[in-house]
């Protein structure tokens, strides 16, 4: 943009042209922001208004990042045309996600400028089926204590019609995730997958299924995955499931890890209690819970576990079995 304007104004084009026809880019990170705006100062330098007719596309489907409402660069009086792009990027972004950088934790982010609640009211996120919850490259965790931050510009957001998954993968976006599970679809009052990455809290992961609330249902909350699975010992991941707040949850997966340094008799009650927990918590909908053991889970450990659950056990209304790595219960009817 900034080339085409240097060649326009060079033969003399100053606000020249009554209309314009734009692509951009998802609205998905700073340089995103950056082409704005420069197509922004474009406008300015060779159109002959400001609200000259403008046709603007979306280059392919990405996401939309919401963090950059906060970002330094963001015009204090945003331009027609860049409240026209972010629209646009809304309508067609696949993916909502809130990045957590540094720059939250030192900037407020609980007072967001008018200029971007006004823009946040308008938007609408048409095709959108995931939200994530993200640290930024190399975001170090604050001191304990800190506070989890709470972009106040989501809250004047309209929910998102077909959203479907709910993904936190930061260990500080328990705050957040909340928020972001209060804009998920109110019809239909369902949502496939809630995923939380193994860094996040037992607290933080309860609040969120809370946020959903309790007329939701949720097709399957999943706990770490193989990569990074949540530590059998540390995790808390069977703390807090006697929440009399949780939304109707059809299946609950895990995977644990096992340490190396944890005797195989230790690890196979901890699993049995904790299934147990789960089992009996009176979850509403539980059809099936998966424990994934990860790490030291050799034939020992498994020998162990059959001893204190074999295959048929049965817990409340769940029969128990162990397959491979695979420790399942599933509801009998």
């Amino acid at each position: 943009a900034r080339r085409l304007q240097d060649v326009l104004t060079s033969r003399g084009c100053h606000k020249a042209l009554t209309r314009l026809d734009v692509r951009i880019p998802p609205f998905q990170d700073h340089d995103s922001l950056s082409a704005l705006l420069a197509v922004d100062g474009f406008i300015s330098t060779c159109c002959v208004s400001p609200d000259v007719p403008l046709n603007v596309q979306v280059t392919r489907p990405g996401s939309f990042e919401l963090s950059l409402f906060y970002a330094d660069a963001f015009p204090p009086r945003p331009s027609p045309f860049i409240k026209t792009a972010i629209q646009e990027a809304a309508k067609q972004a696949r993916y909502v996600t809130y990045t957590i950088s540094q720059h939250d934790i030192t900037h407020p982010v609980y007072s967001p400028s008018q200029t971007a609640v006004e823009i946040a009211k308008t938007l609408s996120f048409d095709k959108a089926k995931e939200v994530y919850v993200s640290s930024a490259y190399g975001f170090v965790l604050p001191p304990p204590g800190t506070p989890s931050p709470i972009p106040a510009v989501i809250n004047d957001m309209q929910p998102f019609p077909v959203a479907e998954e709910l993904h936190i993968r930061s260990a500080f976006g328990g705050a957040l995730g909340r928020l972001l599970g209060q804009k998920m679809p109110k019809m239909p009052m369902r949502v496939q997958v809630v995923w939380f990455a193994a860094a996040v809290s037992a607290e933080d992961r309860i609040a969120v299924l809370e946020a959903l609330g309790e007329e939701r249902e949720v097709d399957s909350v999943a706990v770490g995955d193989e990569e990074e699975p949540v530590s059998l010992t540390q995790g808390g991941a069977f703390d807090g499931w006697r929440s009399q707040g949780l939304p109707s949850l059809r299946s609950v997966d895990m995977y644990l890890l096992v340490p190396h340094d944890l005797e195989d008799a230790v690890a196979a009650e901890l699993i049995r209690d904790g299934l147990s927990t789960i089992l009996t918590a009176g979850l509403r909908g539980l059809r099936r819970v998966e424990l994934w053991l990860e790490g030291e889970a050799d034939d020992s450990i498994l020998t162990a576990i059959r001893q204190l659950l074999p295959n048929g056990t049965e817990i409340d209304d769940f029969t128990i079995n162990t397959v491979g790595t695979l420790v399942e219960a599933s509801r009998r009817y």
